[in-house]
């Protein structure tokens, strides 16, 4: 007998940081490596974030806080929002995540149950179908294509769809917006939930409209030495018009103004 859950048995290892630790091992062997695998740069935070850590330590944010996250972080995440994306969400319906990940993970959890299943259209990033398996559910996995611009086309979506579908997982592509007008318009026909996965796509726009506020819950990414090339180092995720999620990979200081 197995002392593991089957959702933990039916999760598979991250392919992006078993790439990772072979470049890493192979670094250490001497080899001349440039690896393309996890999604950070090789140079060190910014220096106004290192110094927001060390003022913080000082002024003695070292207690426990609130499980929604400290106060000033999420008025600073609501401030955001409302000037980077256009909605503004009250501190008091923020709450704050340590990283993308798990803001996707809480969002999945919430959304999704034993039996359910949940559409991602390919290209996706690699921790999506086993974010769906933890929940209990099935990923799907729809295939787009180059001569669509990679967005989902409605007829594949819509053969992807089955009365058990509960939620897609549609992601930006190196700050490629989707379609989310074809796409929300299939999801609100067939009753689903939008899960928007906005974290490399900081000020990218489609149709006029922001990244971030296209569907039902939104992700973004608040690592201030990454994404650099779509104009923004914070974000939030949000869950419908009345809750939202925020993560945080560093001390936000002037990057979240």
């Amino acid at each position: 007998m197995t002392a593991f859950s089957r959702r933990v048995l039916a999760a598979k290892p991250s392919a992006s940081l078993a790439v990772s630790a072979r470049a890493i091992q192979l670094k250490r062997e001497g080899r001349d490596i440039v690896s393309l695998s996890v999604g950070e740069p090789d140079f060190p935070v910014f220096p106004h974030v290192a110094q927001a850590v060390t003022d913080a330590l000082r002024k003695g944010y070292t207690k426990y806080t609130t499980s929604s996250g400290i106060a000033e972080l999420r008025e600073a995440v609501s401030d955001w929002m409302h000037a980077e994306v256009g909605q503004r969400y009250a501190a008091a319906q923020i709450i704050c995540t340590a990283g993308a990940k798990q803001a996707l993970y809480n969002a999945c959890q919430a959304l999704l149950d034993e039996g359910d299943e949940a559409v991602i259209p390919n290209p996706y990033w690699v921790s999506y179908p086993d974010l769906v398996r933890l929940a209990g559910a099935t990923p799907v996995d729809m295939v787009t294509r180059a001569e669509d611009g990679w967005h989902p086309h409605p007829d594949a979506l819509a053969r992807a769809i089955t009365p058990r579908t509960k939620a897609i997982l549609p992601v930006y592509l190196s700050g490629l917006p989707v379609d989310m007008d074809r796409l929300y318009s299939i999801a609100r026909e067939h009753g689903l939930r939008v899960i928007e996965d906005a974290a490399q796509a900081h000020g990218a726009e489609y149709h006029g409209k922001k990244a971030g506020n296209l569907g039902d819950t939104a992700c973004f990414s608040f690592y201030a030495t990454k994404n650099l090339t779509s104009g923004g180092v914070c974000g939030a995720s949000r869950l419908s018009a009345f809750e939202v999620r925020a993560d945080i990979g560093t001390t936000p200081a002037d990057g979240c103004k």
